[in-house]
Formats: structure tokens, sequence, C-alpha cells
């Protein structure tokens, strides 16, 4: 991930790697594993020496502000590529409530004996975002509306928030409410985008609302939208019959009227 020379001795540096090893979901967190490696790059044989002990590394390295001692004595006789690990460990990070988060790895190397000074390796990383519930979704209209059926059509979610859609949720009710009792819900792809009710009854208001929904649950509810059906009435327009709605004068206003037929010995809604 990242490396320091060692200073006055090119062929020695120091790796330091970092990777996430687990994230917990419920907890909003990453643990993250590290290391710090001393390397031999070179085909040289020779070693450090000096007056307190033999190939003293007195550097340090940081990451997430976990900080690696300093003062081990390593002998790097081995031949080329000769390593040596230096530290290693965990540490914990919180994410954000959009389940961002970074983390940063730094190192540098101080070499006693006057071997040298130092030189740095920095840089900050991204966690891989923790998903969360999608954002709400947009709010359906409607089309086609006939005395018992209408076709309900949505856009695709603007914001999955890192977990991709797997289902849609259409919630459709007579009451404004379209979470109250008496609602009727249509599991959906999350490639469907518009959905054709049919059984509907002429001349009712209609409430509808889409859930999206990902690997971590459901999303708020979309704005509700409201359409209403024909009441069953058609009227010729001079080349066809088209529904129509059939409404009534009142002192405040028009109102709709529902139109039943004689079917056998009853009165039912007319479609």
């Amino acid at each position: 991930m990242g490396t320091a020379n060692f200073s006055g001795r090119p062929e020695y540096y120091l790796d330091v790697d970092a990777a996430v090893q687990s994230q917990d979901y419920g907890s909003n967190t990453s643990v993250i594993y590290w290391r710090a490696i001393a390397v031999k790059n070179s085909t040289n044989t020779g070693y450090w020496s000096g007056a307190s002990s033999a190939n003293n590394w007195d550097g340090w390295s940081n990451v997430g502000d976990t900080g690696a001692g300093s003062g081990f004595a390593y002998d790097f006789r081995g031949g080329p590529y000769a390593s040596q690990m230096i530290a290693q460990g965990t540490f914990t990070i919180t994410h954000n409530s959009e389940g961002f988060a970074q983390y940063q790895v730094a190192t540098a190397v101080n070499l006693n004996n006057g071997i040298g000074g130092a030189t740095a390796y920095s840089a900050v990383y991204d966690a891989p975002r923790i998903p969360k519930i999608p954002s709400a979704n947009g709010a359906p209209s409607f089309s086609n509306i006939l005395p018992t059926t209408a076709t309900v059509s949505w856009p695709a979610n603007g914001d999955p928030r890192g977990a991709a859609i797997d289902q849609y949720l259409l919630r459709v009710h007579t009451n404004s409410n379209v979470e109250a009792a008496g609602y009727t819900d249509y599991p959906l792809s999350p490639s469907t985008f518009s959905y054709n009710l049919t059984g509907l009854t002429p001349g009712t208001n209609y409430y509808a609302a889409v859930y999206a929904h990902n690997g971590m649950g459901y999303a708020p509810k979309s704005a509700t939208s409201t359409f209403k059906t024909l009441s069953g009435a058609y009227a010729w327009n001079g080349s066809e019959w088209r529904p129509c709605e059939v409404l009534e004068a009142t002192s405040s206003g028009w109102r709709s009227l529902e139109v039943n037929a004689r079917k056998s010995s009853s009165w039912v809604l007319a479609s």
C-alpha cells in the first residue's frame, strides 16, 4: 500500500499494508488489519552495524492512529528480498450515516547510529461502503384510467445507498393513508416500473405509494399519489364510445355519481 525508503540505505524499505478485515453492518463499523514489514530489495548481503546493536531499526509507522514502536534489531544477511515483520495489528473505524469511512496510512523511517534521516509516505483510503436502506422513491403517476383499470408508473430509485435495488413494492388503498389497514400490496421486480391495476371500483378515489427495497430493507414510502376511476358511463364522441365520469351539480360544486346497471335481479356497478 505504501513504502518509505531507509535514508542512506536505499536497498532497504519499509512496506505498510492495510485492508478491511471485517465489517459490522449493525454497528456501522469496519475493522482494519495492518502490518509493517522491513524489506531488503537488492542482492547485497551486508547488514547494518552500530555501536549499540546490529541492524537497529529506529522507525515508526502509523495506520489509523495506531503506531508501531521503535528500537527493533533486524539482520538482513539472509540474502535478497529477505524481510522481517516489524509490527501488525487492527483498529476499528466508524462509518458515517451514509455508510462511508476513510482511514489513513502513514509511515516514515529513521535509523540510529548516524545512518540517516527519514523519508515518508502518507495517504488516505476509502473503506468499502456499508450499505443502507434506499432513499425514498419518486412518487407514482397514473395513465389509462378507466372505470375498473388504471396503469401506475414510477421512476427508478435514484439513491439505492450502496446496495442494488432488488424489489419495488406498490401499495394501493382507498384510504389516503396508504399504511392504514386494508391496503393491497404488489411486490414487483427491480426492473418493473409500471403495473396495470385491474378489478377497481368505478367512480372511486385510489391512493398509491412505492417502496424500494435492497439487501438492507425497505425504503421509506414515496410521496402518495391519487387518481379516480371513471364512473362506468360511456359517451359517444362521434366515432366511438368513450368512458366518462358522471357528475351532479350541488350547492357546493360538482360531485361524482356512481353508475349502476341491472343484472339479473340486482343492481351492480357498471363497468
